[in-house]
Protein backbone atom coordinates (compact mmCIF):
# COMPACT_ATOMS: atom_id res chain seq x y z
CA UNK A 1 0.00 0.00 0.00
CA UNK A 2 1.38 3.39 -1.06
CA UNK A 3 0.61 5.74 1.83
CA UNK A 4 2.11 8.87 0.24
CA UNK A 5 1.44 10.04 -3.31
CA UNK A 6 3.62 12.72 -4.95
CA UNK A 7 1.90 14.31 -7.94
CA UNK A 8 4.39 16.03 -10.22
CA UNK A 9 5.47 16.56 -13.80
CA UNK A 10 8.35 14.36 -14.99
CA UNK A 11 10.27 17.50 -16.02
CA UNK A 12 10.67 18.27 -12.30
CA UNK A 13 11.86 14.76 -11.39
CA UNK A 14 15.29 15.92 -10.13
CA UNK A 15 13.61 18.14 -7.55
CA UNK A 16 11.30 15.32 -6.50
CA UNK A 17 14.29 12.98 -6.12
CA UNK A 18 15.81 15.37 -3.55
CA UNK A 19 12.50 15.56 -1.67
CA UNK A 20 12.17 11.76 -1.62
CA UNK A 21 15.74 11.44 -0.32
CA UNK A 22 14.78 13.71 2.58
CA UNK A 23 11.64 11.66 3.23
CA UNK A 24 13.73 8.50 3.38
CA UNK A 25 16.15 10.15 5.80
CA UNK A 26 13.33 10.97 8.22
CA UNK A 27 12.01 7.43 8.14
CA UNK A 28 9.54 7.21 5.25
CA UNK A 29 9.98 3.89 3.47
CA UNK A 30 10.43 4.35 -0.27
CA UNK A 31 7.94 1.53 -0.79
CA UNK A 32 5.34 3.78 0.86
CA UNK A 33 5.87 6.57 -1.68
CA UNK A 34 4.23 6.66 -5.10
CA UNK A 35 5.80 8.97 -7.67
CA UNK A 36 5.70 7.95 -11.29
CA UNK A 37 9.11 9.34 -12.36
CA UNK A 38 10.92 6.82 -10.11
CA UNK A 39 12.21 3.51 -11.43
CA UNK A 40 11.07 1.99 -8.13
CA UNK A 41 7.49 3.31 -8.34
CA UNK A 42 6.21 -0.21 -8.76
CA UNK A 43 4.40 0.40 -12.06
CA UNK A 44 4.58 -2.79 -14.09
CA UNK A 45 1.57 -3.13 -16.34
CA UNK A 46 -1.06 -0.42 -16.81
CA UNK A 47 0.08 2.99 -15.58
CA UNK A 48 -3.48 4.34 -15.60
CA UNK A 49 -4.89 1.57 -13.41
CA UNK A 50 -1.93 1.46 -11.05
CA UNK A 51 -1.94 5.24 -10.53
CA UNK A 52 -5.71 5.05 -9.95
CA UNK A 53 -5.18 2.38 -7.27
CA UNK A 54 -2.39 4.40 -5.65
CA UNK A 55 -4.65 7.47 -5.54
CA UNK A 56 -7.30 5.45 -3.70
CA UNK A 57 -4.81 3.99 -1.20
CA UNK A 58 -2.85 7.15 -0.38
CA UNK A 59 -3.37 8.91 2.96
CA UNK A 60 -1.33 12.01 2.15
CA UNK A 61 -0.83 13.79 -1.17
CA UNK A 62 2.12 16.03 -2.01
CA UNK A 63 1.68 18.15 -5.14
CA UNK A 64 4.69 19.76 -6.85
CA UNK A 65 2.96 22.54 -8.74
CA UNK A 66 4.70 24.21 -11.68
CA UNK A 67 3.72 25.98 -14.86
CA UNK A 68 4.62 22.73 -16.67
CA UNK A 69 2.26 20.77 -14.42
CA UNK A 70 -0.87 21.96 -16.21
CA UNK A 71 0.46 20.80 -19.59
CA UNK A 72 0.14 17.15 -18.50
CA UNK A 73 -3.30 15.55 -18.67
CA UNK A 74 -2.16 12.94 -16.14
CA UNK A 75 -1.20 15.65 -13.62
CA UNK A 76 -4.52 17.42 -14.14
CA UNK A 77 -6.36 14.13 -13.56
CA UNK A 78 -4.46 13.58 -10.30
CA UNK A 79 -5.16 17.13 -9.16
CA UNK A 80 -8.82 16.72 -9.99
CA UNK A 81 -8.98 13.54 -7.87
CA UNK A 82 -7.28 15.28 -4.92
CA UNK A 83 -9.70 18.22 -5.13
CA UNK A 84 -12.86 16.17 -5.59
CA UNK A 85 -12.10 13.80 -2.71
CA UNK A 86 -11.02 16.62 -0.38
CA UNK A 87 -8.08 14.53 0.88
CA UNK A 88 -5.17 15.71 3.03
CA UNK A 89 -2.70 17.41 0.70
CA UNK A 90 0.39 19.61 0.82
CA UNK A 91 0.97 21.85 -2.20
CA UNK A 92 4.50 23.00 -3.09
CA UNK A 93 4.85 25.73 -5.70
CA UNK A 94 7.92 25.99 -7.92
CA UNK A 95 9.21 29.29 -9.39
CA UNK A 96 6.48 30.70 -11.63
CA UNK A 97 3.70 29.73 -9.19
CA UNK A 98 3.64 32.91 -7.14
CA UNK A 99 0.03 33.86 -6.48
CA UNK A 100 -3.53 32.70 -7.11
CA UNK A 101 -3.25 34.25 -10.59
CA UNK A 102 -0.88 31.42 -11.50
CA UNK A 103 -3.18 28.61 -10.31
CA UNK A 104 -5.47 26.85 -12.73
CA UNK A 105 -8.50 24.60 -12.36
CA UNK A 106 -10.20 24.29 -8.98
CA UNK A 107 -7.24 25.38 -6.85
CA UNK A 108 -8.25 28.36 -4.75
CA UNK A 109 -6.99 30.51 -1.89
CA UNK A 110 -7.93 27.82 0.64
CA UNK A 111 -5.04 25.74 -0.66
CA UNK A 112 -1.84 27.09 0.89
CA UNK A 113 1.07 27.10 -1.53
CA UNK A 114 4.36 26.23 0.17
CA UNK A 115 7.99 26.24 -1.00
CA UNK A 116 10.39 23.30 -1.23
CA UNK A 117 13.22 25.42 0.21
CA UNK A 118 11.35 27.11 3.04
CA UNK A 119 12.48 25.92 6.48
CA UNK A 120 9.07 26.35 8.13
CA UNK A 121 7.32 24.54 5.29
CA UNK A 122 9.70 21.58 5.50
CA UNK A 123 9.15 21.48 9.27
CA UNK A 124 5.41 21.35 8.59
CA UNK A 125 5.93 18.51 6.12
CA UNK A 126 7.90 16.57 8.75
CA UNK A 127 5.11 16.96 11.29
CA UNK A 128 2.53 15.72 8.78
CA UNK A 129 4.64 12.69 7.86
CA UNK A 130 5.56 11.59 11.39
CA UNK A 131 2.65 9.09 11.62
CA UNK A 132 4.09 7.25 8.59
CA UNK A 133 7.74 7.33 9.73
CA UNK A 134 9.52 4.10 10.63
CA UNK A 135 12.27 5.99 12.49
CA UNK A 136 12.08 7.38 15.98
CA UNK A 137 14.34 10.39 15.58
CA UNK A 138 14.94 11.58 19.11
CA UNK A 139 17.99 13.70 18.24
CA UNK A 140 17.01 17.21 17.19
CA UNK A 141 20.58 17.72 15.97
CA UNK A 142 20.30 14.75 13.61
CA UNK A 143 16.93 15.97 12.33
CA UNK A 144 18.36 19.44 11.65
CA UNK A 145 21.30 17.85 9.84
CA UNK A 146 18.89 16.02 7.53
CA UNK A 147 16.97 19.24 6.94
CA UNK A 148 20.01 21.44 6.32
CA UNK A 149 21.52 18.89 3.96
CA UNK A 150 18.24 18.74 2.04
CA UNK A 151 17.89 22.55 1.89
CA UNK A 152 21.41 22.93 0.51
CA UNK A 153 20.73 20.35 -2.18
CA UNK A 154 17.28 21.63 -3.12
CA UNK A 155 18.47 25.25 -3.34
CA UNK A 156 21.22 24.17 -5.75
CA UNK A 157 18.67 22.23 -7.80
CA UNK A 158 16.21 25.14 -7.83
CA UNK A 159 18.95 27.49 -9.05
CA UNK A 160 19.83 25.00 -11.79
CA UNK A 161 16.13 24.60 -12.59
CA UNK A 162 15.70 28.39 -12.96
CA UNK A 163 18.75 28.76 -15.20
CA UNK A 164 18.08 25.78 -17.45
CA UNK A 165 14.35 26.16 -17.82
CA UNK A 166 13.39 27.72 -21.14
CA UNK A 167 11.32 30.78 -20.28
CA UNK A 168 7.88 31.16 -21.80
CA UNK A 169 6.33 34.49 -22.62
CA UNK A 170 3.89 34.27 -19.71
CA UNK A 171 6.74 33.51 -17.30
CA UNK A 172 8.60 36.72 -18.14
CA UNK A 173 8.40 39.74 -15.91
CA UNK A 174 5.14 41.66 -16.07
CA UNK A 175 3.91 44.36 -13.65
CA UNK A 176 0.79 42.43 -12.65
CA UNK A 177 2.92 39.54 -11.37
CA UNK A 178 4.51 41.81 -8.77
CA UNK A 179 1.46 41.88 -6.53
CA UNK A 180 2.97 39.03 -4.52
CA UNK A 181 6.54 40.37 -4.27
CA UNK A 182 6.42 40.56 -0.46
CA UNK A 183 5.45 36.92 -0.01
CA UNK A 184 8.18 35.89 -2.45
CA UNK A 185 10.76 37.73 -0.35
CA UNK A 186 9.49 36.20 2.88
CA UNK A 187 9.32 32.66 1.45
CA UNK A 188 13.04 32.52 0.53
CA UNK A 189 12.24 32.53 -3.19
CA UNK A 190 15.04 35.02 -3.88
CA UNK A 191 18.75 34.37 -3.44
CA UNK A 192 20.92 36.37 -1.02
CA UNK A 193 22.35 38.34 -3.93
CA UNK A 194 18.89 39.33 -5.12
CA UNK A 195 17.87 40.40 -1.61
CA UNK A 196 21.07 42.41 -1.19
CA UNK A 197 20.34 44.06 -4.52
CA UNK A 198 16.85 44.96 -3.28
CA UNK A 199 18.39 46.37 -0.10
CA UNK A 200 20.81 48.45 -2.19
CA UNK A 201 17.92 49.85 -4.24
CA UNK A 202 15.95 50.78 -1.13
CA UNK A 203 18.93 52.35 0.67
CA UNK A 204 20.18 54.37 -2.29
CA UNK A 205 16.89 54.98 -4.12
CA UNK A 206 18.98 54.44 -7.22
CA UNK A 207 17.72 52.93 -10.45
CA UNK A 208 19.66 49.78 -11.24
CA UNK A 209 20.43 50.53 -14.84
CA UNK A 210 23.44 51.66 -16.83
CA UNK A 211 26.81 50.18 -17.73
CA UNK A 212 27.71 47.16 -15.66
CA UNK A 213 31.04 48.59 -14.46
CA UNK A 214 29.32 51.80 -13.28
CA UNK A 215 26.75 49.78 -11.32
CA UNK A 216 29.53 47.67 -9.83
CA UNK A 217 31.39 50.76 -8.62
CA UNK A 218 28.23 52.09 -6.98
CA UNK A 219 27.58 48.77 -5.23
CA UNK A 220 31.21 48.49 -4.06
CA UNK A 221 30.87 51.96 -2.56
CA UNK A 222 27.59 50.95 -0.87
CA UNK A 223 29.17 47.77 0.52
CA UNK A 224 32.09 49.74 1.97
CA UNK A 225 29.83 52.40 3.50
CA UNK A 226 27.75 49.68 5.16
CA UNK A 227 30.83 47.57 6.00
CA UNK A 228 29.39 44.57 4.18
CA UNK A 229 31.50 41.72 2.90
CA UNK A 230 31.94 42.25 -0.90
CA UNK A 231 29.41 39.57 -1.81
CA UNK A 232 27.06 41.28 -4.24
CA UNK A 233 29.76 43.13 -6.18
CA UNK A 234 31.69 39.91 -6.88
CA UNK A 235 30.69 38.33 -10.20
CA UNK A 236 27.97 40.95 -10.53
CA UNK A 237 27.72 40.75 -14.30
CA UNK A 238 27.11 36.99 -14.25
CA UNK A 239 24.42 37.61 -11.65
CA UNK A 240 22.82 40.25 -13.90
CA UNK A 241 22.75 37.78 -16.78
CA UNK A 242 20.79 35.39 -14.54
CA UNK A 243 18.28 38.17 -13.80
CA UNK A 244 17.99 38.85 -17.52
CA UNK A 245 17.12 35.19 -18.09
CA UNK A 246 14.50 35.40 -15.35
CA UNK A 247 13.01 38.39 -17.11
CA UNK A 248 13.65 41.01 -14.40
CA UNK A 249 16.28 42.97 -16.34
CA UNK A 250 16.90 43.80 -19.98
CA UNK A 251 20.40 43.76 -21.45
CA UNK A 252 21.77 45.25 -24.63
CA UNK A 253 25.29 45.66 -26.00
CA UNK A 254 26.40 49.23 -26.69
CA UNK A 255 29.56 50.49 -28.35
CA UNK A 256 31.56 53.56 -27.39
CA UNK A 257 35.09 54.95 -27.62
CA UNK A 258 37.06 55.18 -24.40
CA UNK A 259 38.83 58.55 -24.03
CA UNK A 260 42.15 56.84 -23.27
CA UNK A 261 41.90 54.82 -26.49
CA UNK A 262 40.59 57.66 -28.64
CA UNK A 263 43.51 59.94 -27.77
CA UNK A 264 46.01 57.48 -29.27
CA UNK A 265 44.22 56.74 -32.55
CA UNK A 266 46.50 57.53 -35.55
CA UNK A 267 49.24 58.77 -33.21
CA UNK A 268 51.16 56.00 -31.50
CA UNK A 269 50.52 52.47 -32.78
CA UNK A 270 52.35 50.81 -29.90
CA UNK A 271 50.49 52.76 -27.21
CA UNK A 272 47.21 52.45 -29.12
CA UNK A 273 47.54 48.66 -29.31
CA UNK A 274 48.35 48.50 -25.63
CA UNK A 275 45.32 50.63 -24.72
CA UNK A 276 43.15 48.55 -27.07
CA UNK A 277 44.17 45.46 -25.12
CA UNK A 278 43.41 47.16 -21.79
CA UNK A 279 39.94 48.31 -22.88
CA UNK A 280 39.28 45.33 -25.21
CA UNK A 281 38.60 47.74 -28.07
CA UNK A 282 38.39 46.98 -31.78
CA UNK A 283 40.70 48.40 -34.47
CA UNK A 284 38.70 51.66 -34.47
CA UNK A 285 38.93 52.07 -30.71
CA UNK A 286 35.33 51.05 -30.05
CA UNK A 287 34.59 49.16 -26.84
CA UNK A 288 31.55 46.99 -26.19
CA UNK A 289 29.66 47.12 -22.91
CA UNK A 290 26.65 45.43 -21.37
CA UNK A 291 23.96 47.98 -20.63
CA UNK A 292 21.30 46.79 -18.17
CA UNK A 293 17.90 48.34 -17.66
CA UNK A 294 15.12 47.65 -15.16
CA UNK A 295 11.48 48.49 -15.65
CA UNK A 296 10.62 51.50 -13.45
CA UNK A 297 7.46 49.79 -12.20
CA UNK A 298 9.51 46.88 -10.88
CA UNK A 299 11.87 49.31 -9.17
CA UNK A 300 8.92 51.09 -7.54
CA UNK A 301 7.52 47.76 -6.35
CA UNK A 302 10.83 46.89 -4.68
CA UNK A 303 11.29 50.19 -2.83
CA UNK A 304 7.70 50.05 -1.57
CA UNK A 305 7.87 46.57 0.00
CA UNK A 306 6.33 46.15 3.45
CA UNK A 307 8.08 46.15 6.84
CA UNK A 308 8.13 42.35 7.11
CA UNK A 309 10.05 42.11 3.82
CA UNK A 310 12.43 44.86 4.91
CA UNK A 311 13.23 42.89 8.06
CA UNK A 312 14.21 39.95 5.83
CA UNK A 313 16.52 42.23 3.86
CA UNK A 314 18.12 43.51 7.07
CA UNK A 315 18.85 39.95 8.17
CA UNK A 316 20.57 39.24 4.84
CA UNK A 317 22.63 42.43 5.14
CA UNK A 318 23.59 41.48 8.70
CA UNK A 319 24.57 37.99 7.54
CA UNK A 320 27.15 39.39 5.12
CA UNK A 321 28.81 41.82 7.54
CA UNK A 322 32.13 40.71 9.00
CA UNK A 323 34.61 42.22 11.48
CA UNK A 324 37.64 42.15 9.22
CA UNK A 325 35.77 44.20 6.65
CA UNK A 326 34.69 46.71 9.29
CA UNK A 327 38.35 47.14 10.23
CA UNK A 328 39.37 47.44 6.58
CA UNK A 329 36.71 50.11 5.97
CA UNK A 330 37.74 52.09 9.01
CA UNK A 331 41.36 52.22 7.89
CA UNK A 332 40.69 52.92 4.22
Amino acid sequence: MKKNFISHRSTESTLVDELVQYLENIGIDKDDIMYTSADSSGIQYDIGQEVKLALKEAKLFIVILSTNYYESIYCCNELGYIWSHDVKSIIFGLPGINSDKDYQGFINKNWIIRRLNNTRHIDFLYQELQPYSKKDITSLVRLNEYKESYLNRINAKLEEYALNKKPKEREQYSPEKLMDLDSLIQSNYYTDKELLLFSYLIDTNNYIWGLSENIKNCIIKWEKENRIKPFLSQNLEAFFIMLVRKGYLNCKIIERQELAVKSYIDQDDKMFNMMRAVFQADENGNTKHNYFSMDERLFREIINIDDASKSVLKKVVKKHRCKWYQKYSAES
